[in-house]
């Protein structure tokens, strides 16, 4: 301690605490090099606002800008369309389970299926349910979010449709509106007191549109009537951020790019010779024919005049071409969260470890995904799916609020056969249910089960057995004979 700040403690006690606690401070932040200020860092600008306040002046130019690089970015397309498929793939499907009445299970599944396997549950009547999925999903990964509005048809069986809507529906312009009563709205969605969402202010229709019949008003729809589908990466994120963000740039660098190796490729093989002219002016031969250069073709022989010479051109090789390309496309797959491989189709580079460890890890996202955004998603859509079919006298009032449990779309075995072996290991150790194997290959336990008992009793009926049964392989084990029946397929 120097003379000063002995001083400092005398006369100022609390001052020189204050000082002391600061100093402590700033050297705790000196030992961390992310925090240190210098040559490295001085151009490393950052940001203490929130997510919301950061969208409020990036909202829309990220999303239209994800939106054109869909359109016209084939490596973008190609990532948006690949997550879409293995995330909700032909759609993320229902089970119920209501032990008290399996005829009601049975019913209510069939209703569901009448209704979400039928384009009525679409209101503008063009998709089914499972297409409204990957529809839904498609634009949360290219705009950062997606609107469900819930539509009540009174003439239809179930009294519920769908309407997808992109997020430029959500009027992002209502911000910082307070009520009287206590509420107050955020980037177009309004809260209560409490901080609960209550209703979103939507346009009528896309702003966008040319046709526009209701203008640019938008109106506050209750929030049980809307599913406002997001990845939440941040808490207290009201809005969905498109997941190109970290991609776009690098992406559309290599677009330009490759135009411009394009281009120059294109340029060269123009100009497919050159005629020099070595005579310094000097008159010569002038009754000798003219070469007629844009008549080249295979095989032509040509007699040049005196003192002209001719050169052919070699378009200039696009070197590091391929090695930079990859470089900026595994750098975009990292940033979009998927494998390299899975967005551009190139296995070249990789062994059959390799490529299963990529898409263990990429699986792993996509279940993350799903918990988080889709199954949400599929019980909005449950529940007012029940409501409606309460007010349609399908279920009673003591069964509307039957739950129901989403199984993801079938997942592709790498290995077939060695996945198979693990899962019956796991089965015979009982460290999983026969349900939840069936559940994680992709398969409807309810559905799969009744299939194999129809299976199982036609065979019986007909005096088959298998060799694959597993009554046989039990029977065998119990000393029962070893030899299966002689009109089994053994």
């Amino acid at each position: 301690m120097n003379f000063f700040e002995r001083a400092f403690v005398f006369f100022a006690p609390s001052a020189a605490v204050r000082r002391a606690q600061a100093r402590a401070q700033i050297a705790l932040i000196r030992k961390f090099d992310a925090a240190k200020k210098g040559n490295r860092t001085r151009e490393w600008r950052t940001s203490n606002s929130s997510t919301n306040a950061d969208l409020r002046t990036s909202i829309s130019t990220l999303r239209n800008r994800s939106i054109d690089m869909y359109q016209n970015n084939g490596h973008l397309r190609s990532l948006i369309q690949k997550l879409t498929t293995n995330i909700v793939g032909a759609g993320v499907r229902p089970s119920v389970e209501f032990p008290s009445s399996k005829a009601f299970e049975k019913k209510l599944l069939k209703t569901w299926r009448k209704w979400a396997e039928s384009e009525s549950s679409d209101f503008d009547g063009r998709i089914d349910f499972y297409a409204m999925q990957a529809l839904v999903v498609r634009n949360v990964i290219m705009s950062g979010e997606c609107i469900i509005r819930r539509r009540r048809d009174l003439s239809t069986g179930i009294p519920l449709q769908l309407q997808v809507q992109e997020a430029h529906v959500l009027d992002h312009s209502k911000d910082g509106f307070s009520f009287e009563n206590g509420n107050y709205i955020v980037l177009g969605v309004e809260f209560n007191s409490s901080g609960k969402r209550v209703a979103y202010w939507l346009f009528d229709e896309h702003p966008g549109d040319a046709s526009l019949r209701s203008g640019l008003v938008s109106r506050r729809i209750p929030a049980d009537d809307v599913c406002h589908v997001y990845f939440v990466e941040r808490p207290g994120q009201v809005r969905g951020v498109p997941w190109t963000v970290a991609s776009m740039l690098k992406l559309r660098d290599l677009d330009q790019y490759e135009d411009a190796q394009i281009i120059r490729q294109k340029v060269a093989a123009c100009f497919t010779a050159f005629v020099t002219d070595t005579t310094d002016g000097a008159i010569g031969n002038t009754d000798a024919a003219r070469l007629e250069y844009d008549a080249l073709e295979p095989g032509r022989i040509e007699e040049l005049p005196v003192g002209k010479t001719i050169t052919f051109s070699t378009p200039p090789p696009a070197e590091g071409y391929d090695s930079f390309t990859k470089g900026v496309l595994r750098s975009a797959s990292a940033g979009g969260g998927i494998t390299y491989e899975a967005m551009t189709n190139d296995y070249s580079s990789v062994n059959f470890s390799s490529g299963r460890m990529g898409w263990i890890e990429m699986h792993r996202q996509i279940q993350e995904w799903t918990i988080a955004m889709v199954k949400p998603m599929c019980n909005t859509v449950w529940g007012w799916f029940m409501e409606a079919s309460g007010l349609a006298g399908v279920v009673r009032s003591t069964q509307v609020d039957t739950m129901a449990s989403w199984t993801p779309p079938r997942r592709e075995m790498l290995d077939p056969v060695k996945e198979a072996k693990g899962v019956v290991e796991l089965l015979k150790a009982n460290l999983m249910s026969y349900s939840e194997a069936l559940r994680k290959a992709g398969y409807e336990p309810d559905d799969v089960m009744e299939e194999m008992a129809s299976d199982i009793k036609k065979l019986d009926d007909l005096g088959t057995v298998t060799s694959w049964d597993g009554r046989l392989l039990k029977t065998k084990a119990e000393g029962g004979g070893g030899d299966p029946p002689a009109n089994s397929d053994g």
